[in-house]
């Protein structure tokens, strides 16, 4: 019995894929197995002191008495049986678990099958781009969404509509982050019209990827579609979103709470059909109130892309938000004492009525303030803070005066004096290029389509940071907000430059030649 309890190394002994289960179950063993180890050793003693206290026939018979012993004997049977079931246990645990690790390799599988798009909040990409609210800053709003999301209201859609600027994309980061805090984030989608094409095609394939990590059963359901259908990448919208969605949340029953799904700037969309048949699917059916499932989306205040929904909504206005500008002036404080510290601009740098008058410039356009701060953060800040503060627009028209200045200091950064004109019309080249592609290039890529280029293009991305976002590996160039597309294409406006004249009749060639 002790040899067969010491033989138990292959049990004890840790292996590569035992689960936290089993790693306690040999916890577990290991102290039974010292325990009987003790119960042996208590019984040993008492014989042999049992022997040495009688003589010949005496000992004989007080050896073979069993009922003596049966206390010990009981204790040391059970002891052993105890170890015998954790053996079995763990011996059992691991069959199932290499069964499990087929079926979750057999599962992974075919969910790679699914075409999906780097489109979910915590993909590195939309990390770069979008960011969360501060601390302490829409406070009201968010509570409110939270508070739709846990179903104390019975609309199973939210439409955060919003201008362009508002900061909706930084309201749809927050309320993700949240729900991912809590565990009932279903899934989220990004769409943006500057990054990349093909985004609405993935929807339903993207979001049913990310739904299969919110339990095992999903995981498992989801699977079993992919598996049964096939080819989901040529199926229709309502085939993917019945059979990857609906009907496995329809038959998982381990959501006590509701999940969200977050759709931000749906009217960037790359095909109106795709946001009105997406919307009319997911609104069509009238038992979505009982799929523990709720809908987050943001866009524009177009009726016409909320007409597609056929269920009660339950409407927010970003415009009509409480403490927007306090909201913005406690984001420029923070921003500006960064670029202070950063700077080393001086204890009393900025004002706090040079805040202020920013504050009142933004208006309620958190791209603005963003824009601003960006502009801003450069070695001369208090020289740039003093041009932003002497322009006497507000809201839309201060974002564009802002992108005014940003191309009037462009040329002249980084460059000599007498390469200004030269970088000026390469300048122009680069703007133009950016505003006409729709799929963002690499750093690489624009020095392949811009060949006639005689200052190097890091200069001008560089001088043009505020606008312009490159990626930390380069891989990725592009705009931070589309307001500015809309200001270079807007050649109507009053008191053009001759960089703006001359980045126009650029873009209409390059138009002409694309």
């Amino acid at each position: 019995m002790l040899l067969r309890s010491n033989s138990v190394g292959h049990e004890l002994g840790w292996k590569a894929g035992d689960s936290a289960e089993i790693q306690e179950t040999q916890n577990d063993l290991r102290k039974r197995i010292i325990e009987l180890y003790i119960l042996i050793m208590k019984f040993q003693i008492n014989a042999a002191y049992h022997l040495c206290r009688h003589s010949g026939s005496q000992r004989l018979r007080g050896v073979f008495k069993v009922d003596s012993w049966t206390v010990y004997l009981n204790d040391i049977d059970q002891s052993e049986k105890f170890c015998w079931e954790l053996i079995n246990k763990i011996n059992s645990d691991r069959s199932k678990s290499r069964a499990d690790r087929e079926d979750f390799k057999n599962q992974n599988h075919e969910l790679d099958l699914l075409p999906i798009t780097a489109a979910a909040f915590n993909d590195y990409d939309i990390q770069q781009e979008k960011r969360q609210c501060l601390d302490n800053t829409r406070v009201e709003l968010l509570k409110d969404i939270m508070d739709w999301s846990v179903g104390s209201q019975p609309e199973p859609i939210c439409w955060l509509k919003g201008l362009a600027g508002t900061g909706k994309s930084t309201v749809a980061m927050t309320v993700a982050q949240r729900l991912t805090s809590e565990g009932r984030l279903a899934a989220s989608f990004f769409f943006s019209r500057s990054r990349t094409q093909g985004y609405g095609r993935n929807f339903f394939t993207t979001v049913a990827r990310q739904m299969a990590n919110l339990s095992q059963n999903m995981r498992h359901l989801i699977a079993d579609a992919i598996a049964q259908h096939h080819d989901f990448a040529q199926k229709e919208f309502a085939e993917q979103w019945k059979w990857l969605i609906l009907e496995p949340l329809q038959k998982c029953h381990t959501f006590w709470t509701p999940i969200v799904i977050v759709i931000d700037a749906l009217d960037e969309c790359d095909h109106e059909s795709h946001v009105e048949e997406i919307l009319g699917l997911l609104s069509e059916y009238n038992d979505i109130r009982h799929l523990s499932l709720r809908i987050f989306i943001t866009s524009s205040p177009d009726d016409s892309v909320i007409t597609c929904i056929h269920t009660p909504i339950y409407n927010v206005d970003l415009h009509k938000a409480q403490d927007t500008e306090k909201d913005i002036r406690l984001f420029l404080g923070g921003e500006l004492s960064r670029i202070r510290d950063k700077r080393k601009a001086g204890p009393d740098w900025p004002d706090e009525k040079d805040i202020d008058l920013l504050t009142q410039k933004a208006g309620k356009l958190f791209i603005y303030a963003a824009t601003a701060c960006r502009f801003i953060d450069v070695r001369s800040c208090k020289k740039q803070l003093e041009l932003i503060l002497k322009s006497d627009k507000k809201g839309l028209g201060e974002l564009y005066q802002i992108y005014a200045k940003i191309l009037e200091t462009a040329a002249s950064r980084g460059v000599l004096e007498d390469e200004q004109e030269t970088a000026r019309s390469d300048l122009t080249k680069v703007i133009a290029t950016m505003v006409v592609l729709f799929t963002p290039l690499s750093v690489s890529g624009l020095r392949e389509f811009l060949p006639d280029l005689e200052t190097d293009i890091k200069v001008h991305l560089d001088s043009l940071a505020s606008v312009l976002a490159v990626s930390d590996r380069g891989t990725i160039v592009q705009m931070y907000h589309l307001s500015f597309r809309d200001y270079v294409l807007d050649i109507r406006r009053e008191g053009m430059s001759a960089t703006s004249e001359n980045m126009i009749a650029f873009l209409q060639a390059l138009i002409r030649k694309r």
